[in-house]
C-alpha cells in the first residue's frame, strides 16, 4: 500500500510519441506542409475544396488517378479554413 512508501523520486526519462498510425484501408489523409494542402485516399476525380470560416470557397481541386489532391494554400490570408473531400473535413489555421 501507499502508506508504505518512504520515498519516491522520479528520474529523467525519454520522451516518447507516436512514430506511424496504422490507419483504415481507404482512409482519407490530409496534410500540410511548403504552403500546400495535400490530401489522399480519395477516388480518382473527387473534389479537394478549402473554405473559409464563413463558407466562402477558397481553393479547389479534383483527385488524380492515384487519389491524391493538392491546393496552393501559400497565398490565401491568415485564417481559419476548412478542407473538404470524400466526404471528410479537417479544420486548419494558417
Amino acid at each position: 500500500p501507499m502508506s508504505d512508501v518512504e520515498h519516491l523520486t522520479f528520474g529523467k526519462t525519454e520522451v516518447s510519441g507516436i512514430d506511424n498510425v496504422a490507419a483504415p484501408e481507404n482512409s482519407v489523409a490530409f496534410a500540410i506542409g511548403g504552403g500546400r494542402l495535400e490530401c489522399s485516399g480519395m477516388a480518382a476525380g473527387t473534389r479537394l475544396d478549402v473554405f473559409t470560416i464563413d463558407g466562402r470557397m477558397a481553393a479547389s481541386s479534383v483527385a488524380s488517378a492515384a487519389g491524391e489532391a493538392s491546393v496552393d494554400i501559400s497565398q490565401l490570408p491568415s485564417g481559419v479554413y476548412i478542407a473538404s473531400g470524400a466526404g471528410k473535413s479537417f479544420k486548419f489555421i494558417k
